[in-house]
């Protein structure tokens, strides 16, 4: 490419080195007028010619040519102020703008105005004045012609390709013309392609005011459609409903939308589509990786008012249900006809299915159940655009292409709004024992672990806590009384459902014996049990005066000991802060609560929270861990997801998001991070 001379469209040489997005937009562009007005039509600009041209450096020419009327051009103008004041003629064009849209909704634009009377460059959202050295320049100039034409003006911008925004997908370009109530509008677009509505507007809009018109078109048109019961924009709803439990960032949605049933959801999806407004689906808001926040104006879709239970079959085992229904709900009806859901968490109650499935919620019992996809037989989904998918049945084999179902789990609502799962139920679990036992550290943990794996009967759950956490509970609320005589650095809770005749008391005794427990206690019946049970299930809300920064994260088992030992070595230089560790220690899985001074608040206590999860991370993946066990990436993990997963791994989920949300409008920067913008300075394209 090199060598290659400039080319216009439809003449380009073999596209060897050019990028495939490139390469399709380059081929022959037949630009038509796809909505004019009477004054634009009176000035003939029907025989306006856009013209694209490739450069050597694999860049792009863009060109706008109209007829001049009254005052002739300037004979050159390259990047420079414009007059003062607005001249007849070619200065009534206040605006030419380039839009190049990417399918992860970037555009680049180039503004001219009187008003300003500078360049602007808008790259990737940000707004630059165009200043010495950029590599961009605007020529204003007359190209030849005969006595025969009617003069012309020339408009013409180049854009190397270090400003090219990555995934190029489509080009439209439109001139303004007039002022006050005269001002119309000229619009271009590839032949059969689609660009916006432009309207006739009084006053020259800025990008921010003419979204939040847009913005406000779209809330009062569902609300219309819908009822106002439906669309909320007050500011307690958007407070309330634009957070999940992490409080990353403020919520700033613009609107929320409480629809009723799946045909609702699609047309919310669609409406908001067509005005490129972003939706953050929202289930309980429980997540503490700040999935469900809506922090940039996007549209909360919450599911809570969709919360029926279809009946259950207790032959098949299944029973479908809508998205909003709550872990509890689902537990109650299950457990009425005899079988049970084994997604448990702490925070049932408000936890709802859609946010289980798209997290791949865990909970106490995946040791014994596993986590919330090996539950789930198919999926209602709303796509990106509107359209409603069922990706199945009540089958427990359908052996039929691609699962999609697990492909929409764990998704995080970045491919789909879930909307109703069919759910697989199992037996009822027979009558437990809960035994709690202290011991000397996360070596002896395991040893215990592995005693209660051969234990007399199914082992339902092996959770751990330290003994900070175990000082929160008993300070917290009705202050308990210690479950020992003296406290130990840890505790690990066994729950264990015996076989029928098993002698209980003689296998808790045999653990008891194990190197390095101790002290253990068992629950003597169903309300010590559950007195147990809440030594561990208090920990968060117990911990919640101490504003903990969370990080939930799983370890291959054999690797815990070393990694908590490093990672206590890691925290000791952060003196001020202290960090409390529990979690679902048969599976791996480790709640990191790091708890910062009381006094320490805004930006510094953003800043070291920041450093200390990147260290976290790193410490993470170094012992072969995950840093997320089940509250997903969100927005907390986007920016470290490459320590867990590689390129080639990061790019197929990427072509998944662009091929089902080719616009980024799901869950925007969930999960995946938007591409960077590139180096202006040295010319470098952005990677993924």
């Amino acid at each position: 490419m090199a060598n290659r001379s400039e080319a216009p469209v439809g003449e380009v040489a073999p596209h060897a080195g050019l990028p495939p997005r490139l390469v399709e937009l380059t081929q022959p562009l037949r630009f038509t007028i796809a909505r004019t007005f009477d004054a634009v039509a009176a000035h003939r600009h029907e025989h306006v010619r856009c013209e694209l041209r490739t450069r050597a450096d694999g860049g792009l020419r863009w060109s706008l040519d109209a007829p001049c009327h009254d005052d002739p051009p300037p004979g050159h103008a390259a990047g420079q102020p414009l007059p003062a004041g607005s001249t007849p003629g070619l200065w009534n064009f206040e605006v030419v703008e380039l839009m190049l849209l990417g399918d992860d909704n970037r555009y680049l634009e180039v503004e001219v105005g009187p008003h300003g009377h500078f360049l602007v460059l808008q790259l990737h959202g940000v707004r630059r004045v165009v200043e010495t050295g950029l590599p961009l320049a605007l020529q204003i100039d007359r190209p030849p012609f005969n006595a025969e034409e009617a003069p012309r003006w020339r408009a013409t911008v180049d854009l190397p390709a270090s400003l090219l925004p990555i995934g190029v997908s489509r080009f439209n370009a439109f001139a303004i013309h007039g002022e006050g109530e005269a001002r119309r509008y000229l619009a271009l677009s590839p032949a059969g392609g689609k660009i916006a509505d432009f309207h006739v507007l009084d006053t020259f809009l800025t990008i921010p005011e003419a979204r939040a018109l847009s913005v406000r078109a779209l809330i009062e048109d569902l609300r219309e459609q819908l009822g106002s019961d439906v669309i909320l924009d007050d500011s307690n709803s958007l407070e309330a409903y634009g957070r999940d439990r992490t409080r990353l960032r403020p919520p700033a949605p613009c609107a929320v939308a409480l629809p009723r049933r799946t045909a609702d959801v699609a047309h919310i999806v669609r409406a908001c589509a067509a005005a490129g407004v972003a939706i953050v689906p929202s289930g309980g808001r429980t997540g503490l990786a700040g999935g469900a926040i809506a922090g940039a104006g996007e549209l909360v879709l919450s599911l809570q008012r969709m919360q029926a239970i279809g009946p259950v079959d207790p032959l098949g085992r299944t029973v479908r249900v809508e998205a909003g229904a709550t872990n509890q709900a689902v537990q109650d009806a299950a457990t009425a006809a005899g079988l049970f859901w084994p997604v448990d968490l702490a925070s049932k109650g408000s936890a709802t299915v859609g946010g289980n499935l798209a997290t791949n919620a865990g909970g106490v019992r995946v040791i014994r159940y596993g986590h919330a996809r090996h539950h789930v037989l198919s999926l209602e989904v709303v796509l990106a655009d509107g359209e409603v998918v069922q990706t199945g049945g009540a089958l427990r084999k359908d052996n039929t292409g691609l699962d999609l179902t697990q492909l929409f789990v764990g998704s995080e609502g970045t491919l789909g709004v879930i909307t109703a799962a069919t759910l697989a139920l199992q037996p009822v679990p027979g009558p437990v024992e809960v035994a709690l036992f202290a011991v000397d550290d996360l070596q002896s943990a395991l040893r215990l672990l592995e005693v209660c794996r051969q234990g007399p009967g199914t082992l339902n759950a092996f959770e751990f806590f330290a003994d900070r956490c175990l000082e929160a509970v008993l300070a917290h609320g009705s202050r308990r009384a210690a479950p020992f005589s003296r406290r130990a650095p840890y505790y690990a809770l066994c729950e264990l459902e015996p076989r029928p005749g098993a002698d209980v008391h003689g296998f808790i005794a045999l653990a008891a014996a194990t190197p390095g427990v101790r002290d253990a206690t068992l629950g003597a019946d169903a309300g010590q049990r559950r007195g147990l049970w809440h030594l561990r299930e208090g920990i968060s809300e117990a911990l919640h005066a101490r504003r903990p920064h969370k990080n939930d994260v799983s370890l291959p088992i054999a690797a815990l000991p070393g990694f908590v030992e490093a990672l206590l070595d890691l925290l000791a230089h952060r003196r001020d802060f202290e960090v409390a560790l529990f979690g679902h220690l048969g599976d791996g899985n480790l709640h990191v609560n790091t708890l910062a001074p009381p006094e320490m608040d805004g930006a510094a206590l953003a800043a070291a929270l920041a450093e200390a999860d990147a260290e976290l991370f790193r410490l993470v993946v170094a012992h072969g861990g995950s840093i997320s066990a089940e509250h997903g990436i969100g927005l907390l993990k986007v920016d470290h997801l490459g320590l867990q997963r590689d390129p080639a791994a990061l790019g197929v989920m990427r072509a998944v998001k662009e091929a089902l949300d080719p616009a980024c409008l799901l869950n925007p920067g969930k999960v995946l991070s938007p591409r960077r913008a590139p180096d202006l300075a040295s010319g470098a394209l952005p990677r993924p």
